[in-house]
């Protein structure tokens, strides 16, 4: 048994680690999460460099990575960007994991951060 904080509820459970998704026993959320690394839930505005033409805000940020939404043609995996996220210091440069089409126009995709290409 080991002890969490449901993300959905905020209160302490036990889990039996030996079943595949245990449940919170008081909201009843799934915990089926397979990343390891804590994602925070952020909307902030992302501004992109190098002709990049898509207005994107960002649905959660990792250390390792970022999931954005925007209007228009899905990024191409394995593609590169460089941007910059509102309220950060710092240029980003990201490799595209996967991208995906939510409804008619929006447009969701999964970015992994990368050192500063030469």
């Amino acid at each position: 048994m080991k002890i969490h904080i449901c993300p959905r509820c905020n209160k302490v459970i036990y889990i039996n680690t030996k079943r595949l998704y245990p449940l919170c026993s008081h909201c009843g959320y799934a915990f089926n999460e397979r990343r390891t690394f804590y994602r925070k839930q952020k909307a902030a505005n992302v501004f992109f460099f190098g002709g990049v033409p898509h207005n994107a805000k960002t649905k959660d940020v990792s250390g390792k990575g970022v999931r954005i939404a925007y209007t228009g043609k899905p990024f191409e995996s394995d593609s590169f960007l460089n941007f910059k996220i509102e309220g950060s210091v710092a240029k980003k440069s990201a490799r595209v994991v996967w991208s995906k089409r939510i409804g008619n126009k929006k447009t969701e995709s999964g970015l992994r951060y990368v050192s500063k290409r030469k």
